[in-house]
Order: structure tokens, then C-alpha cells, then sequence
């Protein structure tokens, strides 16, 4: 990992990383059972920069913004070994109740963690692009449900005798017509009639 000072309040942090896992041991699920051999062969890879900029904010003790890119890649032999054969679905989908503790332990590693913990993952991994790019994914929505246009606020541009208002500015307005709220999240303007929009520990404000 290595981290640049760009300037006194901007870091650039990189890291690139690789693994090899492999093992091969024999395990026994039941007394009754004969030894079965597991192969394991991992490999791991990825990429992680981030650009981190850390203001000097009086209200705040420590405040930083952060952007960047993570990528990983990883072999997928762990599904490959547990797809199971044609008639073999429902054992594969289902947690034996009459067997031993360790099996049932295995059970519920491959069946609830494994299987239907996939289907949760994908879910909000789903979830999370919809509320990160809408842009491309509100017209598949729009589609199957009818989407409502969130109001667009725009700020007007500063003339020769004004200039954009700081971060410090936009926390003091909103905390003048919301005394009562503790600020908890803040984004800045995007583009020059962009807007300040933060979150109260209450609701949203904008």
C-alpha cells in the first residue's frame, strides 16, 4: 500500500494485492459415512485507490471526503464444487434435521449462509446500483413502476461583487432555520448552480 501527500489536506492512497490459497484435507460429515477428500484452490486479486481530501472544519473534529475505485477478482471453484447433480436440488437446498451437530452446522454454512445469503447479497448489491447511477437504472424501473420527479433545486450564479459560499456557510444557514438539528451528513454542490444538501439526525433537509 502507498500513500502520496498531493497537499497538507489531499491524500492519494493506492493498493494492489494477490493471493493463492490451496488445501486438501479429508473430512467426515457422519460415523456412518467413509471419508470424503475436499480440494481447495483460491485466487484472489484486485486494486483499491482513493482520493481522500481532509479539510480543516472548526465544527467539526474530524471531517474528510473521499472518492475512488475498488476492483476485485476471485475464482468461483466454490460454486463450481457445490452446484449440485441433476436430481440432487432439493438436499442441496434444504438443512437435514436428523443428523449430527456437525453436519447440521455444515448445513446451515452451505444452505443459509452460502445459498440464500447469495440471493440476499445480490439483492442489495442490485439495490445499491439503482441508488447510485438512477440515471441508467430508472428507466428499467420506470418500466414496472411509475418513478416521481424529486425537485431540483438550482442555485443562482454569483455576480462580479459575489462568490460561491463555503461548506462552513451552507452548515451555518442550515443550522440557523433548523437550530434543533444535529447535522449528520453533508454533500456538496455538483456544477457551478449546484446545491448544499445535508441530513439532520431528524429527516432531511435540503
Amino acid at each position: 500500500m502507498k500513500i502520496v501527500t498531493v497537499t497538507d489536506e489531499l491524500f492519494w492512497s493506492t493498493k494492489a494485492f494477490s493471493s493463492n490459497w490451496k488445501e486438501g484435507r479429508f473430512v467426515k460429515f457422519e460415523p456412518a459415512f467413509q471419508q470424503a477428500e475436499r480440494q481447495w484452490d483460491e485466487t484472489q486479486y484486485g486494486a483499491i485507490t482513493s482520493l481522500t481530501h481532509h479539510p480543516k472544519v472548526k465544527w467539526l473534529d474530524d471531517f474528510s471526503l473521499e472518492t475512488g475505485f475498488d476492483f476485485q477478482q476471485q475464482k468461483c471453484s466454490g460454486l463450481y464444487l457445490w452446484w449440485p447433480r441433476p436430481g440432487k436440488w432439493k438436499g442441496a437446498l434444504t438443512i437435514k434435521s436428523r443428523s449430527s451437530s456437525q453436519r447440521f452446522i455444515y448445513d446451515l454454512h452451505k444452505v443459509v449462509a452460502g445459498v440464500y445469503g447469495l440471493v440476499m447479497l445480490l439483492v442489495l448489491t442490485f439495490t445499491g446500483i439503482c441508488l447510485e447511477i438512477p440515471e441508467y437504472t430508472n428507466p428499467m424501473i420506470g418500466f414496472f413502476s411509475t418513478l416521481e420527479e424529486p425537485p431540483k433545486p438550482q442555485s443562482q450564479l454569483p455576480t462580479a461583487t459575489q462568490s460561491f459560499i463555503s461548506i462552513d456557510a451552507a452548515v451555518g444557514i442550515a443550522q440557523h432555520i433548523y437550530p434543533e438539528a444535529e447535522l449528520r451528513w453533508i454533500e456538496t454542490p455538483h456544477g457551478p448552480t449546484g446545491y448544499f444538501s445535508h441530513q439532520s439526525s431528524s429527516s432531511w433537509r435540503t
